[in-house]
This record gives C-alpha cells, structure tokens and sequence, in this order.
C-alpha cells in the first residue's frame, strides 16, 4: 500500500484507504451547510456507534436505492433526502474522524518541554558561574521560579540566554555556552510556547467538532429512518424489509432485561370462573396493521 494510501484523515490518527478517505471528505465538502443548518434543539444523542452506523447506512443504500423509482412514487416520501444518503453517511464518517483527531494530543509537548528546561539549566548555570565571578549583579534572575511548569520553562529559557547576550564578549566567553546553543535554546523555547497555545485552543475546537458530529449523526438518522418505512411500506407482502434496509438498533438491548412473564395459575377443572367486580371483560388481541391500509402514513412519527 503506497504512503499516500496510509495517511491520516485530516486531523485524525485514523488510517483510512485513498478512496474511502476521498468519498469522506467529497461527502463533508457537498454537505457541509446543510449540516451547519440543524439546529441546537434538534439535536440527536448520539448513542450508536458511529461508524458501524456509516457502514451499515452506506451498505443498505445500494439495496434501497435498487427501490428508487418504485420508492419515489410513494406519496409523502422525499426522494431527494434518499438520494443524498449515501453522501451524507460520508460526511457523517467523516466528521467523525476529525472528532477523534481534535482529541488526540498536539505535539510531543512534555519531551520539548524536557528539552527546554535542559537549556535554561544550562544558560542559568552560565550566569550563575558569571555571578560567582561578580561579572554580572547577584540579583540578575531574581525573578526566575524555576520548577516543571512548561511556560516558565519556556520563559526563563529565553531571558537567560538574552542576558548572556547582553555580557561583553570576554565575559560571555566565561558562561560555559555557546551562540548556537543560545539560538537552539531560545528556538525550542518558542515552539514550545506555540504548542502550548494550540493545546489550549483544542476544547474549544473539540467542542466545535463534536457539534458538527451530531448534526451529521441528526441528519443521517433520519433520513435513514425514512428510508426504512418507505421500505417496509412497498415491501410489505414481501417481508424483507429488513433485509433491504436493516434497523440500527438490531442486537442491541433498548431497555433493561425484564422476568419472563409467569402463567397465571389455571382454576382447577369445573370451577366456575367469578370475575371481581372491578374485572374489565377480556377483549381480543388486535390484528397488526398493514402499514398500506387506507389513511395510514408511514412518514409521519
């Protein structure tokens, strides 16, 4: 499989193949407005997994669409969200990949970090041999802190080495540091603070992502669940509607495990049956509606 086939999706650590990749983002880029369009208030939970919902919309699609020309001349049914299934599944799939990305950790911060403090360690070290010397004024870095915390690191980092910078060449020959080692130094500090900053954007951008997310999961699922009850409407007689067009709650359990019920005890033989007075006369179990019969609408909740 070539680079290109293996690279990430985006922002996403995931690994995705060339073409699935493509369909992902052609899918985003087609829907993106329409996605931006669903409001707060309409929003989904999103309790499927994600992509298993991708593939299963996805595969269902080129059964159901096999329906199309018999499927748009239900009355009621809007082709037009059947046909832009497929991609919005796509776009589902792929904002989900950039969900994922946003979550992942920006950069090997702590390793520049440790690199960093080594430097300043370093440059301090230079002063502190140039204060023992009296070449620089004991209270030089009175406001150095030290300690872990990467943005003092990455502070301290730079105004020591700008105080080495400031000495006479003769003195700044005595601190043990080299120029190089003052620019390598004062770089890695500044990647340092940059990283800093984008990992404290990142909430911001998770939040902005996973909004986006469950718009596409909003979206799909309903036009899915659409596309299920025109099925089963024109495939009625046949039965296999769920074959055509799969539920996406099929082995999943949709509430908690109850007792299997218990008969109720049988009177014993020639005992007359007594109905309390608060018994309500036994109706017969009704038939199941055929969802074609006269004044029924299948696309209406």
């Amino acid at each position: 499989m070539s680079t290109d086939s293996t690279q990430a999706l985006g922002t996403t650590s995931e690994v995705l193949p060339a073409t699935v990749r493509q369909r992902y983002q052609d899918g985003y880029a087609l829907h993106k407005d329409l996605l931006a369009s669903v409001p707060d208030s309409d929003l989904t939970p999103i309790n499927l997994d994600v992509m298993n919902l991708v593939t299963t919309v996805t595969g269902a699609c080129h059964n159901i669409l096999a329906l199309r020309e018999q499927l748009a001349q239900l009355p009621g049914f809007d082709v037009a969200k059947l046909d832009r299934l497929p991609t919005l599944a796509y776009a589902l799939g792929f904002t989900h990949t950039r969900y994922f990305g946003a979550l992942t950790p920006v950069g090997p911060v702590s390793a520049l970090a440790a690199t960093v403090a080594r430097y300043r360690d370093l440059f301090v070290h230079g002063i502190v041999g140039l204060q023992q010397r009296e070449l620089i004024p004991a209270d030089a870095m009175r406001d150095f802190v030290g300690g872990k915390a990467f943005k003092v690191a990455a502070f301290e980092t730079v105004a020591a080495a700008n105080m080495l910078r400031e000495q006479p060449p003769e003195v700044f020959a005595l601190a043990g540091v080299t120029a190089e080692e003052l620019t390598l130094g004062c770089g890695f500090a500044g990647e340092l603070t940059e990283q800093l900053g984008v990992r404290e954007q990142v909430p911001a951008g998770v939040s902005s992502v996973a909004r986006e997310r469950q718009q596409a999961y909003t979206l799909v699922l309903r036009d899915y669940d659409q596309a299920r009850r025109a099925v089963t409407y024109l495939r009625w007689s046949q039965g296999d509607a769920d074959a055509i067009a799969p539920s996406l709650y099929a082995g999943r359990s949709r509430r908690s495990e109850q007792p299997e019920p218990q008969p109720s005890p049988q009177p014993a033989p020639n005992t007359p049956m007594t109905p309390s007075l608060g018994d309500e006369p036994t109706q017969p179990a009704m038939p199941a509606l055929d969802p074609r019969s006269p004044g029924m609408n299948p696309f209406t909740s």
